[in-house]
């Protein structure tokens, strides 16, 4: 296995991690004095005093060089050097580690590091394809270690960002068997991306669709979001939107809903399918959760009018009438009724649209001073 490559001075240090510092040191009466210094390098790092820390490790690897630990310690003056701000001595401390351990199986621990480090570095300076061959070397070397696991992810939500979801996919599937639900989710996503997403905006939207009939909403939200983003203009953006504005309702997310079907009705013709489907969400919403029932019943009348001799017209006369109902204006409720048999003579039978009209007329006649 050939080195890793080192990069450049002038591309700024790696954003590096925290790692884990041994601390099998022998009991105090058979202390050497590598251990003392190895010790005291350690307390340093551990209180991020790098100045402190560099020289002690760079004396340990220059007197200990036959020491298990030196090709830690040469990991850890790179370590040190990178939060210095000294790049260049840290990627040649770095490449130093990976020559010295190219033919040890398995791998040490300070091999492993460093493999972490090159990693993050590749990334942050946008090196692809170093990065996936570092990521190929901890998949053979290390499969199981988190480190391993936790770089593969990063760098799938990287590809995600970027909407590269064949990458996201391929860097999620490397490490299938160890990941999160949440990881499994982004998984997920990225796979109804790279292969319906990747082919046409209707299949898309259907995605998005199925996520939500399976009670995937995260998932049904993300992919609405995205199909909005690529296709804002589409003759399908009033079908997201609406949809969109439906399952952040159910997550309790009143408010980017309202929003959501106000924009559709705004721009859509009153007698547009999606818009109509916009307004019945807005009664749902006005008439439940934002408590406005006054307002309800202001769009179940646009409705009505909107879809006359239409089951939606229907649903919204009646939930008119109920409304009023509701709120004990028996007067304005019989009249809601009346219309509603007016335009819908097959309510006159329907046994609980007709308890609400006794109710009606028992509420009038109470207020009239003719009840019993």
């Amino acid at each position: 296995m050939a080195a890793m490559p080192v990069g450049s001075a002038s591309d700024g240090p790696p954003v590096t991690k925290s790692v884990n510092l041994p601390t099998n040191l022998p009991a105090r009466s058979t202390i050497r004095p590598e251990d003392l210094l190895w010790s005291s390098a350690q307390d340093c790092l551990k209180k991020a005093q790098y100045k402190e820390a560099l020289p002690k490790f760079t004396e340990f690897a220059r007197q200990y060089r036959n020491d298990a630990l030196f090709a830690e310690a040469l990991f850890y003056q790179g370590l040190c050097d990178v939060r210095l701000g000294q790049e260049v001595q840290a990627l040649s401390l770095w490449d130093q580690v990976l020559k010295q351990e190219m033919q040890k199986k398995p791998k040490s621990r300070a091999w492993l590091l460093t493999m972490e480090q090159m990693t993050i570095w590749y990334g942050q300076k946008g090196k692809e394809e170093d990065r996936k061959k570092a990521l190929k070397q901890l998949l053979a070397e290390c499969p199981d270690d988190p480190i391993t696991v936790r770089l593969h992810v990063q760098a799938a939500e990287a590809r995600l960002k970027a909407s590269d979801y064949a990458g996201a996919l391929g860097f999620y599937r490397a490490v299938e068997g160890k990941l999160t639900d949440t990881d499994r989710k982004n998984m997920d996503l990225a796979a109804v991306m790279a292969t319906k997403g990747a082919k046409n905006p209707r299949e898309l939207l259907t995605a998005a669709n199925e996520s939500f009939e399976k009670n995937n909403v995260d998932q049904a939200i993300k992919l609405y979001q995205t199909f909005l983003k690529q296709n804002p203009d589409s003759p399908l953006a009033a079908e997201a939107r609406t949809e969109l504005g439906w399952s952040l309702y159910v997550q309790g997310k009143w408010q980017e809903s309202e929003a959501l079907w106000q924009d559709v009705i705004r721009k859509g013709s009153p007698k547009d399918e999606w818009v109509g489907q916009s307004r019945w969400h807005m009664i749902q919403l006005l008439m439940g959760p934002a408590g406005k029932p006054d307002k309800a019943i202001e769009l179940c009348e646009t409705q009505a009018k909107a879809f006359p001799n239409d089951p939606r017209g229907e649903r919204a006369l009646f939930i008119r009438a109920w409304l009023y109902w509701t709120q004990k204006q028996w007067v304005k409720a019989r009249g809601a009724f009346n219309d509603l048999l007016a335009a819908y003579p097959a309510n006159a039978v329907d046994p609980p649209v007709q308890g609400y009209i006794r109710d009606c007329e028992q509420g009038i006649r109470d207020v009239s001073g003719g009840g019993k």
